[in-house]
């Protein structure tokens, strides 16, 4: 690419709006039909927002959480995915794999996603290909739970690993930090401050909180809807300049 063709490239961030930012946090709860169970104090569920179809990869940590659910059965750990089935045979299979540890609620509203993403344990991203995810981005906004996201293009643009969020390769790293949160999650707070390490695994992680709120600062100052503005509004000045 040329050097004068380089000069002419401008890169905006990806901007997010959560109304929700600014209301108490007594919103109403997701609501969910009767065959569908809602968290319990003790439960940790990761909640894995993505359409079902084959470039969001909704199957890719399946396995992992029915082993570790099976292994672990009093933890209450749960994969919770919802989304658009856009693919019906993928969705059929993903029906099939649902069981204890695994569930799909399909399509929710946008105020039940922010439900979701206030109350979980971790906001997940398992895709193979990622422009900038809207979603990973308001989770980080919300300032409620920590993200953990595929270490893919895209991601690793909006994520550090252990400063904004969580990165993983494989399922038995997503793992390993999952198990590291859930460990979290059970210590006092007076002991939580330290970085926690998942002692099969060795993999030590941030605290949660500390990487909560670094992520809400940076999305609050990389991508606000003002910041996006002012850059458009930049590019059509110059634009009707030149």
């Amino acid at each position: 690419m040329s050097t004068n063709v380089k000069s002419k490239i401008r890169i905006i961030p990806q901007a997010v709006q959560i109304p929700h930012l600014c209301t108490p946090l007594a919103q109403p709860e997701v609501s969910f039909e009767a065959d569908e169970k809602p968290h319990t104090p003790r439960s940790h569920v990761f909640f894995l927002p993505a359409s079902i179809r084959a470039v969001k990869d909704p199957l890719y940590l399946v396995q992992a959480f029915k082993t570790w659910h099976q292994s672990y059965p009093h933890l209450g750990v749960t994969l919770r995915i919802a989304g658009a089935p856009l693919d019906s045979k993928m969705v059929a299979k993903l029906k099939r794999e649902c069981g204890p540890g695994v569930e799909y609620v399909g399509l929710l509203t946008r105020e039940q996603t922010i439900g979701e993403m206030r109350r979980c344990a971790a906001v997940i991203n398992s895709s193979v290909s990622e422009g900038m995810s809207g979603v990973i981005l308001e989770a980080m906004a919300l300032g409620k739970s920590p993200v953990i996201v595929r270490a893919i293009e895209g991601n690793l643009d909006i994520v550090s690993h252990n400063k904004t969020g969580y990165t993983y390769k494989t399922p038995k790293k997503f793992l390993a930090i999952a198990k590291a949160i859930v460990e979290y999650r059970n210590t006092p707070t007076s002991e939580a401050k330290r970085k926690t390490v998942d002692e099969r695994s060795g993999v030590e992680i941030a605290p949660p909180q500390e990487v909560i709120e670094n992520a809400v600062k940076v999305v609050r100052s990389e991508h606000s809807t003002e910041k996006e503005a002012t850059e458009y509004r930049s590019v059509v000045a110059e634009l009707i300049s030149s």
